[in-house]
C-alpha cells in the first residue's frame, strides 16, 4: 500500500470518508496486506507459555482497562474493558494433548514508508491458545489473530497462512474475485485441537475495492446494515463448513478481522447460538473495528476482544449516538507517545508528534480528543440555520434519508474507476489547493469536475443520480465537514489531523499493540 497524503479529506468527506483518505488511491488494486513467506514447525511434549501470552492464570481476570496515555472518552464503546468481567474456571487440556507449535513469518506492507515495500514480521502459532479460557485476553493469540487478519488479501496468502498452523481443507471465498458492492472475502480452515474441532475464520479487511460502498449502508434500525449483511454471508458458509467437517467433536471458532472485517466479525459472533455453539467456543479478536451492532446486541460477555486505538478516527466512524456499538470487551492500545513508538518500529516512518489545536474557545490536546471533536462535529451538529437543519446527520434516520444513497452511489463509481484515473483525479484536485473549495462549493461543480474522469474510463452512470449524489456530497462538506476541512487547510493543525487518520495503518496498530503488551 503506497502512502497517500490526505487530500482525500477534501474528496471523501461524508460519513467520515476520512477513512478513505489514507487508503483511497489503492482502491483494492495494489497489494496492501500480507503474505506468508515461510513457516517451520515441530511438535513439542509440553505446552510453552508463549512469551507474548498474558500472565494471567487460567480462570483469573486480566485488567486491560488502562488506556495508556489517554483520559479521553473517545475510546468508549458499548464494549467494556475485560476487567469488568467475571471468569469461570476453565478445564485443563486432556493428559494426552500435545500442542502443535510453529513460527510463521508474515510480510506486512509498509503503507507509511514509501522507501520499502513491506516488513517481515514473525508470529507464533500454538495449539495451546485454543485450550485456554477464551474470555481472557491472550497476548499470544491476539498477535496471531493480527497476523491472520492480514492474510486474506489473496487466496494464496490465506492458504499459506492456515497451512502454517496445519489447518486442513482450507477454503477461500471471493478472495481472487473482483469485489462487488455486496461481496465479502474470507477464508476457513479446521483442525483437531485436543478433544475439539477448531474452525478458523479470517475475514478480508484490505483490498476490498467496491465493497467500500457497503460501509456506508448503516440502515435505520438494527445492526449496521452493510456489516451485518456481510456477516450473514460469512455465517451461512461457515455453518455449511462446520457441518461438513465437525464430525462428532465439539466445535470451537476462532475469528479475526481488521477494520471493516473486525466490524463484520462482531456481527458474525455476537450471538453464538446462530453459529450452533455457546460462548465458551468463541475465540474472537478484532483490530481497529468500527462499531457494527445495535446497542441491544452489544453483550460485553461475548468472547470478542476488540483491540482499539482511541486515536484512530476511522475506527470511530460509526458514532455512538446512532446506538451502534461492539460486543465483547475493548483492549486499548493508544499511547500519547505513539510517534516514538512507531518510529522505534521503523524510523523511516514520518509520524509526527501531536500538536495541540486551539480555536473558537476549544483546545484539543491529544489524538483521542481530536477524534471525539471530529465525530461530534459531524454527527452532532447544533444549528439555528434552517437550511443546515435539513442536512444534519444527527441520527440514523437523518443519515439514511439524506446521505446514504448518494454516498454509496458516488463511492461505488470512484472505486470502479481505473487506479490510474482515480489517482489523477485526486492529484488534480489536490493541485488546485485553496481553489479546490470552489470546486467543492456546489453539487453542480463537483459533478462537472468528476464527470470527465468517469467518461475517460468509459463508465456507465445515470447523470441525474450522479448529480443528486454530488448535491448531497456538497451539503455534507458545507454543513458537516466544513470546520474539519478548514482544520485540514491549516498548516498548523493539518499534521495532527493527518496523524489520527494514519493511526489506522496496520504497522501503527502493530507497533502500539506490541508496546501495550510490554506493559
Amino acid at each position: 500500500m503506497k502512502k497517500v497524503k490526505t487530500l482525500g479529506l477534501c474528496l471523501l468527506m461524508p460519513a467520515l470518508l476520512l477513512s478513505s483518505c489514507s487508503f483511497f488511491n489503492n482502491g483494492g488494486d495494489e497489494k496492501s496486506s500480507s503474505s506468508i513467506v515461510n513457516s517451520s514447525s515441530e511438535k513439542q511434549d509440553e505446552s510453552s507459555a508463549d512469551s507474548q501470552n498474558t500472565s494471567s492464570e487460567r480462570g483469573s481476570s486480566k485488567d486491560s482497562s488502562k488506556d495508556k496515555g489517554s483520559s479521553s472518552s473517545a475510546q468508549s464503546s458499548s464494549a467494556s474493558s475485560s476487567s469488568s468481567k467475571t471468569y469461570s474456571s476453565w478445564p485443563d487440556p486432556s493428559p494426552s494433548f500435545v500442542p502443535y507449535q510453529s513460527k510463521v513469518t508474515v510480510l506486512m506492507s509498509a503503507g507509511l514508508n514509501t522507501s520499502k515495500p513491506n516488513y517481515s514480521v514473525e508470529f507464533q502459532y500454538d495449539d495451546s491458545y485454543f485450550v485456554r479460557n477464551p474470555a481472557i485476553y491472550d497476548k499470544g493469540l491476539s498477535m496471531l489473530s493480527f497476523a491472520s487478519s492480514l492474510a486474506t488479501s489473496t487466496k494464496q496468502e490465506a492458504i499459506d497462512f492456515f497451512a502454517g498452523g496445519q489447518f486442513q481443507d482450507i477454503t477461500t471465498y471471493h478472495l481472487d474475485e473482483t469485489p462487488t458492492r455486496d461481496s465479502i472475502g474470507f477464508a476457513f480452515g479446521h483442525k483437531t485441537v485436543d478433544i475439539s474441532e477448531l474452525f478458523a475464520v479470517s475475514i478480508r479487511g484490505f483490498n476490498y475495492g467496491l465493497e467500500w460502498t457497503n460501509n456506508f449502508k448503516i440502515g435505520k434500525t438494527g445492526n449496521h446494515e452493510g456489516f451485518d449483511g456481510s456477516a450473514q454471508i460469512v455465517r451461512t458458509e461457515l455453518l455449511k463448513y462446520i457441518n461438513l467437517y465437525k464430525g462428532s467433536k465439539a466445535a470451537k471458532i476462532w475469528v479475526s478481522g481488521y477494520s471493516r472485517a473486525g466490524a463484520v466479525a462482531n456481527a458474525l459472533v455476537y450471538n453464538p447460538s446462530l453459529l450452533g455453539v455457546n460462548n465458551d467456543a468463541i475465540y474472537a479478536y478484532t483490530f481497529e473495528a468500527p462499531a457494527s451492532l445495535d446497542s441491544s446486541n452489544c453483550n460485553e460477555d461475548i468472547n470478542v476482544h476488540n483491540v482499539l486505538n482511541s486515536g484512530d478516527v476511522i475506527a470511530a466512524v460509526v458514532p455512538s449516538n446512532y446506538n451502534i456499538g461492539r460486543c465483547g470487551t475493548v483492549y486499548p492500545i493508544y499511547d500519547e507517545d505513539a510517534a516514538n513508538i512507531v518510529k522505534a518500529f521503523d524510523n523511516g516512518i514520518d509520524f509526527p508528534e501531536f500538536s495541540p489545536i486551539s480555536g473558537g474557545g476549544t483546545t484539543i490536546n491529544n489524538d483521542p480528543e481530536l477524534v471525539e471533536y471530529i465525530i461530534n462535529a459531524v454527527y452532532n451538529v447544533q444549528t439555528d440555520n434552517d437550511d443546515a437543519k435539513q442536512w444534519t446527520a444527527n441520527s440514523r434516520n437523518e443519515y439514511v434519508d439524506r446521505y446514504q444513497p448518494g454516498l454509496s452511489y458516488i463511492v461505488g463509481l470512484i472505486f470502479n474507476m481505473s487506479a490510474s484515473n482515480r489517482s489523477k483525479m485526486l492529484k488534480d484536485l489536490q493541485d488546485l489547493g485553496i481553489s479546490a473549495l470552489t470546486v467543492l462549493g456546489s453539487g453542480q461543480k463537483i459533478y462537472e469536475f468528476m464527470k470527465p474522469y468517469f467518461d475517460d474510463d468509459g463508465m456507465t452512470y445515470d447523470e441525474a443520480t450522479l448529480l443528486e449524489a454530488c448535491n448531497a456530497f456538497q451539503k455534507a462538506i458545507q454543513y458537516l465537514f466544513f470546520n474539519i476541512l478548514m482544520m485540514y487547510m491549516s498548516e498548523s493543525s493539518k499534521p495532527s489531523l493527518t496523524r489520527v487518520i494514519d493511526m489506522h495503518y496496520p504497522e501503527v496498530t502493530y507497533a502500539l499493540l506490541v508496546n501495550a503488551h510490554s506493559k
